[in-house]
């Protein structure tokens, strides 16, 4: 048990090295343009060739930010939500739209926050950003799809929770951080 936990560390090590600066001291390698908007929007445009555009929101919300204990996992259920629609436009026609302008998209939370991602190509662009927008101030949704929707998370976590490799990271997460919220995965404690 001990070596496979030294191979996990060493694990972090290796990632965390791979995504350190470059030697211009620079995250991003690429001009980028940063603005902060009245409503404190952050934006970041990093031109690059081609006629695509990678869109993401990040919302400066993860896992270690649910603090009351027995209330786990909750920032990786609303990021599931968050495809549940809206008045204007519901999950079904947001997805017929995003399939339509042949979009790839997809979500994932981590400890420290949650990202919404869609790839496009340009001229798509002004659409995109009115249904997220949309989404991210008008989402709706039924208790009966809050309930299935929690059915779909639980079944994810009774998937990873078979994964030897979920386990450990679970229980060094638990062991490291026995007092500070970086101790439960963002998928939460089953219990939860």
């Amino acid at each position: 048990m001990s070596r496979l936990i030294a191979l996990f560390l060493l694990c972090f090590v290796v990632v965390g090295s791979s995504l350190a600066q470059t030697s211009s001291g620079r995250m991003i390698t690429f001009p980028a343009h940063t603005e902060a908007l009245d409503n404190g929007l952050e934006t970041i445009v990093i031109s690059m060739p081609g006629g695509l555009v990678s869109f993401w929101l990040i919302v400066r919300t993860g896992s270690r930010d649910e603090f009351e204990h027995g209330h786990t996992g909750f920032a990786h259920f609303f990021e599931h939500m968050m495809f549940r629609g809206t008045e204007r436009y519901s999950a079904d026609v947001y997805n017929e739209i995003l399939t339509e302008i042949g979009a790839s998209r997809n979500a994932y939370t981590t400890d420290d926050l949650t990202a919404y991602h869609v790839s496009i190509a340009a001229e798509d662009l002004a659409l995109v950003m009115d249904l997220e927008s949309d989404r991210f101030k008008n989402l709706a949704y039924s208790e009966d799809v809050f309930r299935t929707e929690a059915g779909a998370v639980y079944g994810e976590y009774r998937k990873n929770v078979t994964n030897p490799f979920f386990a450990i990271y679970e229980g060094v997460m638990t062991t490291a951080f026995d007092a500070h919220t970086y101790g439960h995965t963002t998928m939460g404690f089953e219990e939860d």
